[in-house]
């Protein structure tokens, strides 16, 4: 997979999640401040990356910055 490609499906995962278009954030953007996203809205970004590129994010590996871990 180009990484171009890879890129415009996480955004779309995202901006899903976070009901904004696509090309609203950039790739250093804080997700949580410049989206306003809530732990229950990234976790929801997790669960949509895994659905999107078929791949399992084991629990405890993620977690919103400045916390601890969703699970």
């Amino acid at each position: 997979m180009k990484p171009d490609a890879a890129e415009a499906r996480l955004r779309k995962v995202v901006a899903q999640v976070a009901r904004v278009a696509p090309d609203s954030f950039g790739p250093d953007d804080d997700l949580p401040a410049a989206l306003g996203l809530d732990s229950l809205s990234l976790l929801r970004v997790v669960a949509g990356v895994e659905r999107e590129f078929d791949v399992r994010i084991p629990d405890g590996t993620y977690r919103a910055k400045d916390e601890g871990p969703f699970m």
